[in-house]
């Protein structure tokens, strides 16, 4: 075999050789690092966007909720002005005007105007049913009323005919 011998030449080719490889490493190592730092920037991104959408939802959510009480609060506020158009029970211009205005500001943001109108209606609910029972007495009374006369006349025609038979 023939052996070669390597000359200075050779020496300066694989150091510089050696080196480039160490660069190219370190700069590939650099690059990993850079990716890896990109993808926990990413997953962290991840995160916090994730939270903050389902933090959103919720929110959303509970708007929808507030929306839905709302609403059915005012039907339940219309039905209510209804049934008391229905009945003599009119309301009086105080008591209407709360209800307008707890309806008007029941698109508060907060459940302070929802608790209002809720409160609001339970008065009025509260009022018109003391007064169907008091036209429900007075009908009563009416009643007891002509039933005593009924007996009072009956009373005095069995008077008038007890009279007849001890004469």
């Amino acid at each position: 075999g023939r052996r070669t011998l390597i000359d200075d030449d050779d020496d300066r080719d694989l150091e510089s050789a050696v080196e480039a490889l160490d660069l190219e490493s370190s700069i590939a190592d650099k690059t990993l690092d850079e990716m890896n730092k990109a993808i926990s920037d990413l997953r962290a991104w991840k995160q916090i966007h994730e939270q903050e959408t389902q933090a959103a939802l919720s929110k959303m959510q509970q708007q929808r909720d507030r929306e839905a009480l709302t609403l059915e609060l005012r039907k339940e506020a219309e039905a209510y002005q209804l049934e008391c158009s229905a009945f003599r029970t009119t309301l009086d211009e105080s008591e209407a005007s709360r209800v307008e205005q707890a309806l008007q500001s029941s698109s508060d943001s907060e459940g302070l105007a929802l608790s209002r109108l809720r409160n609001e209606l339970f008065q009025l609910d509260v009022k018109q049913r003391q007064e169907a029972l008091l036209q429900e007495i007075q009908g009563t009374n009416r009643e007891l009323d002509m039933n005593i006369v009924d007996v009072q006349a009956f009373t005095g025609e069995l008077d008038a005919i007890l009279a007849q038979f001890d004469s």
